[in-house]
């Protein structure tokens, strides 16, 4: 595999080996160079790429480079096993998706033969295969050759120059396969060996007379400029410069010179490591925008059914540390997630990218850890719960995004999947491309939106207060319901209690490993069958303050005031609300047993969890067999309800009437309340729901009466060092990307008033001069068309200059000579402005000049 071929015209096959670097072996390669028309590797050929004059900023916006079509025409020599220049480790072919282009790079100066990079653009997720251990540093591929007594050789440990590389993969075990962006060793960046220094590059190692190996030492990095290495970006086709860079600030009216570099990355075997494309800079000016030019105003965001935007990045209130209240609301879902790239919003058309969620519904989960099944296409384990999220777009079609929430991955353990709902490009707008004397035919967009949801594991939520908060001696925190603007009562969630609501004797939760006070004992025998419902429907809770406003006859309507959407009522558990006052186990009273008959609830327990008494085998000896599933209602009614739990088996449980009240349903939480009377029309009532875990110092076991030390974590057991996701899951939550108008010249905004120029005074000489027989003087916030007459103190017309800028330029340069081409006196001086409506503006001005001149 190391030697050179010679091949035999008659046959087209090899009959001599000829070794490289041999005075045969030099003949034949410079033969078969002779034979190509001295046919190289190439470097790519530059993009072609415009710039957009902006105010104290630059767009570039830039095409693919050809050479991403056609690929290197070298890569046909090289790929040629028969060729005295074949190089398997040769990229930039037809199979090669970026063809002969691994990025681009940006360039600016302040003259044209002086660049500097300023920003570089790279494919991600390339890669490059290595035949040859062309890319494994020397301390890497130093081994020994091992040989017997009789001189025969018994093992090779490392390897020699085009030697197979022992490294592989199943897939691949010939050669290895390196992320472009790879470390290797200790340096950063794929790093090709480049043999001994002034030898034949490549191989990785040589060997001596004695066939020991010896490493060759001599390595290049993959960006050998001193810029930074690759980091799989992705390339945007558009970018902004912002004055941001390490290049500094753009100042207006300064002439920048930018450029686009294309570069590959390729085998050091067959020419340079890093082929940079050559650049053909291109001139611009930043300069104020004409005031009446209005600029595309991009919004984008997600919003309520208000269609106000939600700010999600808020931080968790704080918790008191002495009474476990919450300072105020928890903030909307961090885990609705929104990007938009890259962001040239002069050049944006009038659009819209929206998608709003309509509903959310739970499937059944698999019946184990072992993956996808019919029921649950994206698979998980035994606690997991998927669910199907339906979406309308902005032309009214319905999008389906399969997706599940992990529900027990480890305590502590920030659990989260990543769902993405809403993708879309926007191409650039023409009437913009015109205005700015771009290039119509470029290929490009304007920006790319991308709408995602992360999804954190069901355990993370309030209404799994039996794992997350309560669990373990956590006996003090959870959901919890108030009467007006936020808390008052100290310890709101202590023990079974969930709050207090002003006209109810009792807010009660089935809460496991839980005592119902400091007094009395937990019920242990029904702890863990109380879950079950949580482990089914754990995924529905959210971090939201809900409001109940009670209507009359014991109607309600729920509103999340955290997201500014309705909470629909649903018949059935999903991101819903809904009264139970129906009775499915038959015993006479609303218990907590009887959430667990109800759809889909009973369907997943019995079918699909598969832990503990959960298990399906056992379901209808824990469940008992109802009588009817039963539906949730909109109206409350008074109906007899008891808080008592499961001593051994369901059969033998004795139930106690604790008073009259109603069960409710709401976003996976279940409540049973006790009161003598419905709330009065327009009572509100708030549960305050969240995620993670509050945790109190006190557990509750030596009748503690008045707990304290709380603390709040986003997940539970993480001392506060994880963040969890605050749910997305929430129907009536849109998200948006919108242009309501393209950039345009509004006629009828024209202020004349603010026009003037710069520098005023004129002191000899100016920063914004080209060379001191090449002064500048500006006039700025002029209409994009406009007369300019100056004139002396007396009334002498001294020049005109012609302002035509229909890119929306407000800046017009006067070169201080006057229609003689000669420099001006000094003196004041009067500028008239006109435009072609006949709206005029008079101003004046002051020049210092030398008296030389």
């Amino acid at each position: 595999d190391n030697k050179l071929p010679v091949i035999d015209p008659a046959t087209g096959l090899p009959n001599v080996i000829v070794v490289p670097g041999s005075l045969l072996g030099r003949s034949l390669v410079a033969q078969t160079i002779f034979d190509n028309k001295f046919l190289l590797g190439f470097a790519p050929d530059p993009p072609a790429f415009q710039v957009v004059q902006g105010d104290a900023n630059v767009t570039i916006i830039w095409d693919i480079s050809q050479s991403e079509i056609d690929g290197d025409p070298f890569y046909e020599v090289a790929s040629d096993s028969l060729s005295a220049l074949y190089n398997p480790n040769y990229r930039g072919g037809p199979l090669d998706p970026h063809g002969d282009v691994e990025g681009y790079r940006i360039l600016r100066g302040t003259e044209s033969g002086v660049l500097s990079v300023i920003a570089q653009f790279d494919y991600p997720d390339t890669r490059f295969f290595d035949h040859t251990c062309e890319t494994v540093a020397p301390a890497e591929d130093v081994g020994t050759l091992t040989v017997d007594q009789a001189g025969d050789t018994v093992a090779v440990i490392g390897y020699a120059s085009g030697e197979i590389c022992p490294f592989g993969t199943d897939d691949n075990p010939d050669f290895i396969v390196r992320d472009i962006r790879t470390q290797t060793l200790s340096t950063a960046g794929l790093i090709f060996n480049n043999g001994t220094d002034g030898g034949v590059p490549g191989g990785g190692v040589v060997r001596t007379q004695d066939l020991s190996a010896v490493p060759t030492g001599v390595t290049d990095p993959i960006v050998a400029d001193g810029f930074d290495p690759l980091t799989n970006t992705g390339v945007p086709f558009a970018w902004t410069d912002d004055g941001t860079t390490s290049a500094g600030a753009l100042v207006n009216n300064f002439t920048y010179f930018y450029a686009v570099q294309a570069f590959d990355v390729n085998s050091q075997a067959s020419g340079p490591i890093s082929l940079l494309s050559g650049v053909a800079p291109l001139s611009v000016v930043p300069r104020n925008n004409a005031p009446n030019l209005v600029t595309a105003t991009f919004f984008s965001g997600v919003t309520g059914d208000d269609g106000e935007a939600l700010f999600t990045g808020g931080r968790a209130p704080a918790v008191h540390p002495d009474d476990g209240t919450f300072a105020g609301p928890f903030p909307p879902s961090d885990g609705l997630l929104t990007s938009f790239a890259p962001l040239v919003e002069a050049l944006m058309p009038t659009f819209e990218l929206s998608a709003v969620f309509d509903s959310v519904v739970p499937v059944h989960s698999p019946p184990s850890r072992s993956g996808p099944t019919a029921e649950c296409p994206v698979g998980g384990d035994s606690f997991d719960v998927c669910w199907e999220a339906y979406l309308t777009n902005e032309l009214g079609e319905t999008v389906v995004v399969n997706g599940f929430t992990p529900w027990w991955d480890a305590f502590g353990v920030d659990a989260n999947e990543r769902w993405n709902l809403l993708s879309g490009s926007v191409k650039f707008d023409i009437e913009a491309l015109e205005r700015f004397d771009v290039d119509t035919s470029f290929v490009g967009t304007s920006g790319s939106a991308v709408a995602d949801i992360a999804v954190s594991q069901a355990i993370d939520f309030s209404n799994n207060e039996i794992s997350q908060n309560r669990r373990f001696g956590y006996r003090h925190g959870g959901s919890r319901w108030f009467s007006g603007e936020n808390e008052t009562v100290a310890d709101p969630a202590a023990y079974v209690r969930v709050g207090h609501l002003d006209g109810v004797d009792t807010v009660w939760s089935p809460i496991a490993y839980t005592p119902q006070s400091a007094t009395l004992a937990s019920d242990g025998a029904s702890a863990f069958e109380k879950q079950c419902f949580n482990r089914a429907m754990g995924w529905v809770g959210r971090a939201a303050d809900i409001q109940f406003t009670w209507g009359d006859g014991g109607s309600v309507s729920v509103r999340d005031v955290t997201h500014n959407v309705d909470v629909p009522f649903s018949p059935y558990v999903t991101t819903s609300w809904g009264f139970l006052v129906d009775d499915p186990t038959g015993n006479g009273f609303i218990d907590w047993l009887d959430f667990n008959f109800t759809n889909p609830v009973f369907d997943i327990i019995e079918e699909s969890l598969t832990g503990g008494d959960c298990n399906a085998n056992d379901a209808s000896d824990e469940l008992g067999d109802p009588s009817q599933i039963v539906d949730y209602v909109q109206t409350a009614s008074l109906v007899p309800v008891s808080l008592d739990g499961l001593e051994s088996a369901w059969e033998n449980t004795v139930w106690t009437e604790h008073g009259q009240g109603f069960g409710l349903h709401v976003l996976g939480h279940r409540f049973i309340f006790i009161m003598s009377e419905l709330p009065a029309s327009g009572t509100v009532w708030t549960l305050r729901a969240f995620n993670g875990a509050v945790e109190s110092a006190d557990d509750g076991t030596d009748g503690v009466t008045n707990p304290g030390g709380y603390v709040y974590n986003a997940i539970a057991d993480d001392g506060g060092a994880s963040f969890g996701i605050r749910s997305p899951l929430i129907p009536g939550v849109s998200f948006v990307f919108q242009v309501e108008a393209a950039t345009f010249v509004d006629e009828a905004a024209v202020d004349l008033t603010q026009i003037h120029t710069v520098p005023d005074p004129y002191l000899a000489t100016s920063a914004l001069d080209l060379a001191p027989t090449e002064k500048r003087l500006q006039f700025v916030n002029l209409p994009p068309q406009a007369s300019i007459r100056i004139y002396t103190l007396t009334g002498i017309l001294v020049d005109q200059v012609e302002h035509d800028d229909p890119t929306g330029g407000g800046r017009a340069v006067w070169d201080l000579r006057n229609r003689n081409e000669q420099f001006v006196a000094s003196g004041v001086y009067f500028f008239h402005v006109i435009t072609p409506a006949g709206e005029e503006h008079v101003g004046k001005f002051t020049v210092v000049n030398f008296a030389s001149q």
